[in-house]
């Protein structure tokens, strides 16, 4: 570890890819997400600035990198608000659904409110270039059934069976009705 530190070109081309990662990220964070962080809710990227934080705080001498140590810790709060706090104690469940050519794929981002399981959640994404997706949903679409009612996945959001009416348009039914989804 003392022999990566002291090579200041590996510690400056490691500390240039995190931190590009995390500004092509947050800049993404309106239109695109990247799937493998989405899906370990940005846990990667988190530790990534936690032990870039300690190698710049071990190596800072009088103050030097102070500016690059607060944006990092700064980020790292972003990634600790977003990733862990929210989706911890609601985790989501995902299923990618490809259409019937195979040229198009949506994921079904979907999880169960854990106190009443009467409530379920669900988001549509369209999946691009193999490791962005793009959100479909305009917001999150909610489904509550009453607590007497013994409902499978199925009659809740069926998302094993879409109707493809080409390869741009998927519609899920629900127990609320359909949802129609158009995708690029």
């Amino acid at each position: 570890m003392g022999n990566f530190l002291a090579n200041k070109k590996v510690f400056f081309y490691s500390t240039l890819i995190v931190l590009l990662l995390d500004f092509i990220v947050f800049f993404l964070h309106g239109t695109y997400d990247f799937l493998f962080l989405k899906e370990t809710n940005y846990l990667p990227l988190t530790f990534l600035n936690i032990i870039l934080t300690f190698f710049f705080i071990k190596n800072t001498d009088k103050g030097s990198y102070i500016f690059i140590i607060i944006l990092i810790m700064l980020l790292l709060f972003y990634y600790l608000i977003k990733g862990l706090f929210t989706m911890c104690y609601h985790p989501f469940y995902y299923k990618e659904i490809t259409s019937p050519q195979k040229s198009k794929s949506v994921i079904i981002e979907y999880r169960f409110d854990l106190f009443s399981q009467r409530i379920s959640n669900y988001r549509v994404y369209q999946k691009k270039y193999a490791f962005l997706i793009k959100e479909l949903t305009k917001k999150e679409i909610i489904i509550t059934r009453e607590y007497y009612l013994n409902l499978t996945q199925k009659e809740l959001f069926d998302f094993e069976t879409p109707t493809w009416i080409n390869e741009k348009t998927v519609i899920f039914n629900t127990l609320e009705g359909q949802h129609k989804f158009k995708l690029n």
